[in-house]
């Protein structure tokens, strides 16, 4: 989330205040949050009633993952200048992070209420609120699809008039212009899935644009470079000009792979700058806008009928699968976990540590329960300072901390090579793994999917499925445990497993590459026809 660091009005600066600052501001620059965290607290003994200082320790502790301690620091900010709208901002947004929704909207209200003019960092902040409430299980679909609808007027009523006429051809089968609009376009599971699709475009019938907010350079967004037709650096671009460049480079269909996620240009949408606008892969919800025209999916995580009514978009569901697979690199399979300890059964948790929600740990100290001497390992836990807290939400649910290991996040290589090293991958809800529960299959380690009630808690569901595999699905919560426990008692159950997943990923749809683009064009092809035949395209 960003953060910011302007001045307050109130007039406590000193001298020695500001220069410790300005140090401090150099070094977090260059990433030395630590040594700037120094810098900020000289400041604050220097000027005890300088908000500002006050406000760059919370800033430098959020960077060193002691949220605690930064709430605190934004909390003495504001109560010297109650009127600090960049420290309510802060605060709002650590609070969105930490989960406490209620207050993170007081703060963004405080903060419109000061600051008329900030509604665009406030709108970004609603968008991670948005994004973190899709974690939670005890969020009703139906009222986060109201909140979905709501932040989305709000950023049409931010960009104004969207444009209603177009000068795109509409002739259905010439060759179309796809632009693809991201700020993950480097080391992240949206450039993983897109990149056999960029390899295997039509060339012929189609042109490809990809549009990055990326903001800094990769090895991934380099190699995409050479694969499209025009690349268009667009991170720090208000969006107004995005949206007349779009239109410039004649756009058919614009496709938008971040939704609600960081470093998202919904804004751009907001104003319709192509005459077909779509939503996929990044954010497994709607985006909220009306101007939003379809959104991929499949028939697996949103069946027919089933949450049309949560989304703005009209969805559109491929064939197979909403996810291309390719492996991130050349990973061996491993045949032994844990060969030191060959007898042990390991538990692991590889999706990112802000989906697991309370309703996944407390199946997961179920299947603990009944399989004595197992243990689990959870990863991606990025604040030091988390660990004696998930070890507390272990030990509330009768699991003794002793059996929970907790890593933080790893090097890719490192990464699947703790997927290898246990005997089952253990899904999150409500908001089920992509990227991962597809890396562990990989891995050939088994993981049990729960069937849930919307389409990011059918994630795991729809892969499993394509694979033919509904043995590992769970129709309900007492399914998942006993599912999980069996894997866990039958050895001989997880060593075919481990002998056949990959194989059998390989073999599937999900890894058909050429199968998936040819589908994927067909779906903007007939999309683009539907808009030539429609009165609007001779405007």
């Amino acid at each position: 989330m960003p953060m910011s660091r302007l001045a307050s009005k109130a007039p406590h600066a000193s001298v020695e205040a500001d220069q410790a600052i300005g140090r401090g501001n150099a070094l977090e620059d260059r990433g030395e949050f630590a040594a700037a965290l120094d810098c900020y607290r000289e400041a604050v003994a220097a000027a005890p009633q300088h908000p500002r200082a006050h406000l760059n320790v919370g800033n430098a502790l959020r960077q060193l993952h002691l949220d605690g301690e930064a709430a605190r620091a934004y909390r003495d900010a504001l109560e010297i200048d109650p009127g600090y709208a960049h420290a309510h901002f802060n605060l709002a947004t650590l609070l969105a992070v930490i989960g406490d929704r209620e207050g993170a909207k007081a703060e963004l209200r405080d903060v419109l209420r000061l600051q008329p003019g900030m509604v665009d960092k406030v709108l970004d902040a609603e968008s991670f609120l948005l994004f973190s409430a899709a974690f939670r299980g005890d969020v009703d679909p139906e009222a986060l699809a109201r909140e979905h609808f709501r932040v989305g007027a709000a950023l049409a009523r931010a960009a104004g008039p969207a444009f209603g006429a177009w000068t795109n051809p509409p002739f259905p089968e010439r060759r179309l212009r796809v632009g693809y609009v991201s700020g993950d376009f480097g080391n992240h599971p949206v450039a993983l899935f897109l990149r056999p699709i960029l390899a295997r475009h039509d060339r012929k019938s189609f042109e490809v644009y990809c549009y990055s907010s990326t903001g800094e350079e990769s090895a991934q967004a380099r190699e995409f470079l050479t694969l499209v037709d025009g690349w268009r650096e667009i991170s720090g671009v208000d969006d107004q000009r995005v949206a007349e460049g779009i239109r410039a480079d004649g756009i058919d269909v614009l496709v938008d792979l971040s939704g609600h996620t960081e470093r998202n240009r919904l804004g751009v949408f907001a104003r319709h700058p192509a005459p077909i606008q779509v939503t996929w892969l990044g954010y497994l919800n709607t985006s909220g806008l009306r101007e939003m025209d379809y959104r991929i999916c499949d028939l697996l995580t949103d069946p027919v009928g089933a949450t049309e009514h949560l989304h703005t978009e009209q969805l559109w569901r491929m064939p197979d699968s909403q996810w291309c697979y390719e492996p991130w690199g050349e990973v061996q399979s491993v045949a032994q976990p844990h060969p030191a300890d060959p007898a042990a059964i390991v538990f692991g948790s590889f999706n990112q540590y802000a989906k697991v929600s309370d309703a996944s740990l407390d199946l997961w100290c179920r299947i603990l329960a009944v399989v004595s001497g197992s243990r689990i390992e959870v990863y991606d836990v990025r604040e030091s300072g988390l660990r004696e807290t998930i070890l507390d939400r272990f030990a509330r649910r009768g699991v003794d901390p002793a059996r929970v290991g907790v890593h933080a996040r790893l090097a890719i290589h490192d990464y699947h090579a703790a997927i290898a090293d246990s005997d089952i991958a253990l899904d999150t809800l409500p908001h089920n793994g992509a990227t991962t529960t597809l890396d562990a299959l990989w891995m050939g380690v088994p993981l049990v999917a729960l069937r849930g009630g919307r389409g990011i808690s059918r994630s795991s569901c729809s892969i499993l499925s394509s694979l033919g595999m509904p043995e590992l699905v769970a129709g309900s919560e007492d399914d998942y445990v006993k599912l999980n426990v069996r894997l866990a008692r039958d050895a001989n159950w997880r060593q075919a497993l481990r002998a056949s997943l990959r194989p059998r990923l390989a073999a599937s749809p999900l890894m058909d590459a050429p199968r998936f683009v040819a589908d994927l064009e067909a779906a903007y092809r007939q999309m683009w026809r539907r808009w030539c035949s429609a009165p609007r395209c001779f405007r």
